[in-house]
């Protein structure tokens, strides 16, 4: 969806763990781990970017608590680098685990954003604890 979106002026840079089976002329995938120096380095390469869209979860252990502060970890890497490699106006969407932590997220994407929500998709399981953080027009 996001190649089509951006079409063939654009690029999409995916990152993950694993290799993927996307492929396209506007696709840039990044096999690696979005704490590694070198996948970063990479992701630098084609800054800066419109959007940062973060679909990453850490792999749950069933502790509720130790998911929350490893989803936390990966929402405070992505917000970092929301400030880095963003564009003025840009945004950013991504997963993060529910819990305590929700309202320090959305307080510290307001400082940096004009609009900020929460939004769980009716597609997500009634009992999963996962939401999305929107936020739009980077100042």
């Amino acid at each position: 969806v996001a190649a089509e979106t951006v079409g063939l002026n654009g690029i999409v840079v995916g990152v993950d763990l694993g290799q993927v089976s996307v492929t396209g002329d506007n696709i840039r995938p990044i096999v690696g781990n979005i704490f590694d120096p070198s996948c970063l380095e990479k992701i630098r390469s084609w800054a800066p970017y419109d959007s940062i869209i973060s679909d990453m979860a850490p792999k749950t252990t069933g502790i509720k608590i130790r998911d929350q502060e490893q989803s936390q970890a990966l929402v405070d890497c992505v917000i970092s680098l929301s400030d880095e490699l963003l564009k003025r106006r840009g945004s950013l969407i991504a997963k993060i685990f529910q819990g305590a932590s929700m309202d320090y997220y959305t307080n510290e994407l307001k400082k940096r954003f004009k609009s900020v929500r929460n939004y769980k998709p009716k597609a997500s399981r009634e009992r999963s604890f996962e939401t999305y953080l929107i936020a739009l027009h980077k100042h």
